[in-house]
């Protein structure tokens, strides 16, 4: 390609770089990155780009490479984009564009030119690799660094380098795989020139970016560190190895220069004949995190003059404290007035047993007796030490924790700490006065005081809500007194009060005289109100005796959630609310799902609610009230909007991680008892949980014929027997009581007769068959679940029996993988991993059978000792296959918030493009066609999958609605993927909520599965 030319960007070039993308987007998964000239033009103005190449071929753009400043690392250049329209893939265009943004980097004078591309694009690497690149180990992607320009911008080796052609006579073994020579406790890329009979060797070490070592025909000089770890306070030293070849003698001047946290003063010159090792001390001043993976760390460096010509060597290390120390706290909310725990997570850096004593801040709000501790570690030892106190308040946690070795209380060490428990918190006051009413606003919500009737009623956006939430004024008895509802407050003012903003009423009573009575509501900016009551005694003489107080409030009314004997009812008229028994509430609170937001409500647990009229009251025991005493009653919240009921209910609990109960309807039928999945007769019964009689009838079908369509009355209990079985049946339900009527449809699984099978091939795959569905995965293909077979169609897409690229991906699997937000597949296919047959009871003690793919984590430093268990289980006969996964932490540590990835990599049919994945959404379900451009959905409900050229589908659901479902589809791939996240702390195993794939000829709305997604394991 001769009369290609390379050229700088100028705008007249638009049209041309819209039409190279637009006929590149199939080697880019399908997207077009630029469609007109506007969009370029946009882009050019918000990059800053030091150049932009174009290969042209007369006047067409046929290749692009972009020069810009690398963002993660300073004074080096980065190819931000590099592409060559497809028609002209292998005739070294690409080559040309790299080559000139070298150029143009040693031109700029920059030490290094680096580039990324995806893990899957393993065709362009040998390229960059002839180019100088060298392939860095990375898990996500690929990332290769150039230290070309560097060598090329120095006259010492440029002058050895002129000996040879550096492009054609640079020696390197072309292989598809991350580069790296290991030495000791370090790495090194090599460049070598040979040419004749001459030699030329460059080393330089990975994670400082560095020189280390010049090997030439004159001499070799290598810089030596015994590891990569100093630690501040302990001796450090760096070797200089020297060897003269030539005949005549070596000047070689040193000189330490200080990088970073790194203190390297030395100075020395000498004279070589032969050979000599020159040995010096540098000191590390602090320690160093490694906050960003792409930047060079922090190193040990030194000038030198060789001959009189100036080089720097530089070598990476680590500089770390004697004891790695962190004071964490749960990113999940904590709840004031409760018992919290935090974690001391606490690693020797040391290679020798330590014993360390630890000083903790002082923490406002949080009281613990664990001032200080003394804690004994084994060399490179860890530990995780809980530390749990009362939580008054919002505590921040913001100080110096300070350590020392023992027998050295000298060398103090101090960590600055910050963090703290996240709990409701309001922000900002405001007072609006008027004759008839005052206001508290915190954001779009607002607590207001009328005085008609002393309520202070509860808006958002100015407008009183559906429910009108509203705290009443108490009731001082008993018997109990009225008067504060007529009685004009003697002060009414806002304030702040630990940086949460108050309203006040502050009354004093008539029928109690010298007793003083504060209203107090806090509102938060997030919609969090809550409301506590204070007596005062002012009287010198008089005792108040046996006071109770009636603390009012206003009831929440439709759709309403309330924990209820064995569960959670769920009651959708307000006039229902009214016939519950509020005496067989299990929990301290109550919920109601709004039309544009929703209202919890929520006690103190020793305190019971009760229903007066159209208000709930609860009831304190005050006591006795000597003269100058003072009480206060707990806090009643009432939240707007803020929460979903789950949510809510650990709030009200103060637990995060509550046992998870069955919601029901206040009126329901009750098929087997409540548990979903169908194996033998069972009985049906209408169940009714309100006041009021109820007379009604139900009625229930099987659109699968699995039973006699039967009729049931109320206070009667039937028998149904089942005629078939081994499938997913829709169950159809009518239930009339007189008020309302009824219709429900939901899917069943109806378990077959036979036995769910195990078996062994000999190479040994283990397969599991239930007569429906068939699966498959082999301990020699880690971490995957490879085979999935269902009316004789396989449904996933694999690389079995040996991972490899694919799109975007290396090294590829396919099937049903599990992941973390950082432990790739590569990290899975390090570590031990097996395959066993598997046996689980869920929730309503139905047993599953199927296999369970277990990796445990012994390579990665950050997760070793973390389980990592995957389960696919089948039912005998049915088409449903439930996929979970398990995590047990034996790492030593919390792991906060761990982002649990499963990944279906779909197999549909041979012409891709007949395949797809559709999408359920409030008012619509839209279908995404594969093989045509990149889409990517998530935050689906559902997802179904499917092909024009096949009956069957999967509909995919996940148990859990915290649980984020994925699809996406490009040119070459389908995959659906769902997250779920785990706060796991050590010790602890946790299992995730499953995730669903139902086989079936037709799409299942998500309500249908409404039984099924109770289950749990």
């Amino acid at each position: 390609m001769e009369k290609v030319k390379i050229v700088s960007y100028e705008k007249k070039y638009n049209d041309g770089i819209v039409d190279c993308m637009i006929e590149s987007s199939d080697y880019w998964g399908g997207s077009i990155t630029f469609r007109t000239s506007r969009e370029v033009d946009a882009w050019i103005k918000t990059m800053d780009y030091e150049e932009i190449f174009l290969a042209l071929l007369e006047d067409r753009v046929i290749g692009i490479c972009t020069l810009e400043k690398f963002w993660a690392d300073r004074n080096v250049l980065y190819v931000g984009l590099l592409n060559v329209t497809p028609e002209f893939h292998g005739m070294k265009i690409g080559k040309k564009l790299l080559l000139r943004a070298l150029e143009k980097s040693i031109e700029l004078k920059k030490p290094e030119l680096d580039l990324y591309t995806w893990a899957g694009n393993t065709k362009a690497v040998p390229l960059y690799k002839k180019c100088g690149f060298f392939w860095e180990k990375r898990d996500k992607n690929i990332r290769l660094v150039n230290y070309i320009p560097f060598i090329m911008n120095n006259e010492l080796l440029k002058n050895y380098l002129a000996d040879f052609h550096w492009y054609a006579d640079y020696k390197r073994e072309i292989i598809l795989e991350p580069d790296g020579r290991p030495e000791g406790d370090f790495e090194f890329y090599d460049y070598i020139w040979e040419k004749d009979d001459k030699k030329f060797i460059l080393s330089f070490e990975v994670k400082g970016h560095g020189l280390t070592k010049i090997d030439c025909e004159d001499f070799m000089i290598k810089m030596e560190l015994k590891e990569k770890r100093a630690i501040v306070g302990k001796e450090s030293k760096v070797l200089f190895k020297i060897l003269n070849k030539s005949d005549k003698p070596l000047s070689v001047e040193i000189k330490g220069k200080d990088d970073e946290v790194v203190k390297f003063d030395f100075s020395e010159s000498v004279e070589i004949e032969n050979k000599k090792i020159i040995e010096a001390e540098f000191e590390v001043m602090n320690s160093f995190e490694v906050k960003n993976d792409t930047k060079r760390i922090p190193g040990v460096c030194a000038g030198l003059k060789i001959n009189g010509k100036e080089i720097e060597f530089r070598k990476g290390i680590y500089p770390l404290n004697p004891l790695k120390i962190d004071l964490i706290t749960k990113s999940e909310e904590a709840y004031e007035n409760s018992y919290q725990k935090m974690f001391l997570e606490v690693e020797n850096n040391l290679s020798y047993k330590t014993s360390f004593h630890v000083d903790l801040p002082e923490i406002p709000d949080f009281q613990s007796d664990q001032k200080s501790m003394e804690i004994d570690l084994d060399g490179f030892g860890k530990k995780s030490i809980q530390i749990t106190g009362f939580l008054k308040g919002s505590a921040v946690i913001d100080g110096c924790l300070s350590y020392h070795e023992k027998g050295y209380p000298r060398e103090m060490f101090k960590e600055k700490i910050s963090g703290g428990f996240s709990t409701h918190g309001n922000t900002f006051l405001e007072e609006n006065r008027g004759d008839k009413s005052i206001g508290l606003h915190a954001g779009r919500f607002e607590a207001r005081y009328f005085s008609r009737r002393n309520q202070v009623g509860l808006t958002k956006d100015g407008v009183f809500l559906d429910f009108e939430p509203a705290f009443y004024p108490p009731k001082i008895g008993k018997p109990y007194s009225r008067e504060l509802e007529l009685l004009k407050p003697l002060s009414i003012e806002c304030f702040s009060e630990k940086d949460e903003n108050c309203i006040q009423m502050e009354y004093e009573s008539h029928e109690y005289k010298s007793l003083k009575i504060k209203n107090r509501v806090y509102l938060g900016r997030d919609g969090l109100a809550k409301r506590k009551i204070i007596l005062e005694n002012t009287s010198k003489e008089v005792e108040f005796k046996d006071l109770w107080i009636a603390d009012p409030f206003y009831s929440v009314e439709q759709n309403s959630y309330v924990p209820y004997k064995d569960g959670i009812m769920y009651a959708r008229s307000d006039s229902d609310t009214f016939q519950i028994n509020y005496e067989k509430l299990t929990e301290n609170w109550i919920f109601s799902k709004g039309k544009n937001y929703n209202v919890g409500i929520c006690w103190d647990k020793n305190l019971k609610i009760e229903l007066n009229g159209f208000l709930f009251n609860l009831h304190h025991e005050a006591g006795n009230l000597k003269p100058g005493e003072k009480w206060e009653s707990p806090f009643i919240y009432i939240s707007i909007e803020e929460y979903d009921m789950e949510s809510f209910r650990k709030f009200a609990l103060k637990n995060s991680d509550p046992v998870t109960l069955p919601v029901f309807n206040e009126t329901e039928l009750v098929i087997n008892g409540g548990n979903p999945v169908l194996k033998e007769d069972f009985d049906v019964y209408i169940r009714n949980e309100l006041f009021s009689d109820f007379d009604g009838n139900a009625g229930i079908s099987s659109k699968g014929h699995c039973f006699e369509k039967i009729q049931v009355k109320a206070q009667e209990k039937k028998n149904i027997k089942l005629l078939k079985s081994g499938k997913l049946d829709i169950i159809k339900e009518k239930l009339d009581n007189g008020n309302f009527k009824t219709h429900k449809k939901a899917v069943y699984p109806v378990v077959g007769t036979e036995e769910v099978e195990y078996s062994e091939l000999s190479d040994g795959r283990k397969v599991v068959n239930n007569g429906k569905i068939e699966m498959k995965a082999s301990e020699k293909f880690p971490n995957t679940l490879y085979s999935i077979k269902y009316n004789g169609f396989e449904w996933l897409e694999n690389s079995y029996p040996e991972a490899g690229p694919f799109s975007w991906w290396n090294p590829w699997t396919g099937g049903i993988a599990n992941y973390s937000d950082d432990l790739r597949q590569t990290n899975f296919m390090k570590e031990p991993f097996k395959v066993e047959y598997s046996e689980k009871k869920d929730n309503f003690g139905n047993v599953w059978k199927g296999l369970s793919l277990i990796t445990e984590f012994k390579e990665s430093e950050k997760y070793r000792g973390l389980e990592v268990r995957q389960n696919f289980l089948l039912l005998p006969g049915v088409e449903l296959l439930s996929v979970n996964t398990e995590l047990f932490n034996d790492t030593g540590k919390l792991l906060d918030g761990y982002r649990s990835i499963t990944c279906a990599f779909l197999h549909l049919e041979e012409k891709f493009k007949s395949s797809w994945f559709k999408v359920e959404y409030d008012d619509c379900s839209r279908k995404y066609i594969a093989g045509n451009r990149e889409n990517l959905i998530d935050a689906a409900d559902k997802i179904i999958v499917g092909s024009d050229e096949r009956k069957d589908k999967i509909n995919i659901f996940s148990a859990d609605k915290k649980t984020v479902l994925v699809g996406y589809s490009n040119i070459l791939t389908l995959f659906v993927e769902f997250e779920q996240r785990a706060i796991i702390e050590h010790g602890q195993r946790k299992t995730l909520p499953p995730v669903f794939f139902a086989f079936s000829k037709k799409d299942i709305k998500r309500k249908l599965f409404s039984e099924i997604l109770k289950i749990r394991f």
